[in-house]
């Protein structure tokens, strides 16, 4: 009886540990998808992407060392974001840590909704903040062109405001970026700073990945523009493609998604225009370029757009 009981707990056990040898075999042979990873971490109050797991800690580490030589400023224009503003600020705040000194220029108007109060006293308590504010009485920006209008306010405050002759870099952010941003993806394009003179962010709009700001983007394959018959259509979507986490810088002529590096030299004259209502992010890296600059987006430099889904 007792050899016979012995015989069939050794048999469970057999089976017990085949299950679990079979279970971690899967756990480590199986690929997550970008699906998969995409989704935020849970465990830190700063945005984690599992996506960028992937990426090599000592690269990252160099690119940490690199952002530490540069002098950074940091632009962007507000209008009714208040809801978004704190997190910005945080992040903004967070990110200029890392480099060896920044400041900070916001251009505001026409806001209704508290953003002016919010963008006063960060100003008061962070003596890097610096806010412009006009009162145009519009309703809503009335165009692309009057978004190259304000947008070359911050432009201009650079180049007249000696305060920034002994800045290197331009960091040109969205303030409206609900999620913030994942610091690896930006210690993954110092690492490669020798590659490129601009590089823009992935900007993505879904939990499998693809990217948004197709509208800011030029590259060979898409070239095209709004005069295009079958742009918003056609082009838009068929360019909003997966860029994974990991994968080479891409060149192109024109991109931002929601934030971009400017080595400072090379939008040297530049500003921003809209030609028959396109982009004004096109007209301005035009320039770029033709100031022998190169531009790239990173795919690993990843934001999640507010209306992610």
């Amino acid at each position: 009886m007792f050899i016979k009981l012995s015989k069939h707990i050794l048999i469970l056990l057999f089976l017990l540990l085949l299950s679990i040898l079979f279970a971690v075999l899967f756990t480590f042979t199986k690929k997550p998808s970008f699906v998969d990873n995409i989704k935020p971490k849970t465990t830190t109050s700063w945005e984690e992407l599992a996506c960028l797991d992937i990426l090599d800690s000592y690269q990252l580490e160099i690119g940490k060392k690199e952002m530490a030589t540069h002098n950074t400023i940091i632009v962007g224009i507000a209008r009714d974001n208040a809801k978004e503003l704190p997190t910005v600020i945080k992040y903004i705040e967070h990110t200029g840590k890392f480099f060896q000194d920044y400041r900070v220029v916001v251009f505001e108007n026409d806001s209704i909704d508290g953003t002016k109060t919010i963008l006063k006293n960060w100003k008061f308590k962070n003596h890097k903040v610096k806010v412009l504010s006009k009162k145009y009485s519009n309703k809503k920006r009335p165009n692309i062109e009057f978004l190259a209008k304000i947008r070359n306010h911050y432009l201009r405050e650079l180049k007249t405001n000696s305060e920034y002759k002994n800045f290197d870099m331009v960091m040109i952010v969205d303030l409206d970026m609900t999620y913030g941003w994942d610091m690896r993806g930006l210690f993954h394009s110092f690492s490669k700073i020798t590659d490129w003179d601009a590089v823009c962010s992935n900007g993505i709009f879904t939990k499998n990945g693809r990217m948004w700001d197709m509208f800011a983007f030029r590259n060979k394959q898409y070239p095209e523009n709004l005069t295009h018959p079958d742009y918003w259509s056609k082009i838009v979507p068929r360019g909003q493609k997966i860029y994974l986490a990991g994968t080479e810088l891409v060149p192109v002529q024109s991109c931002f998604g929601g934030l971009a590096f400017y080595k400072k030299l090379f939008i040297n004259g530049c500003e921003y225009k809209s030609v028959d209502n396109d982009c004004e992010h096109i007209a301005f890296h035009q320039c770029l370029t033709e100031n022998q600059g190169r531009i790239f987006m990173n795919p690993s430099q990843i934001l999640r757009y507010s209306h992610y889904e």
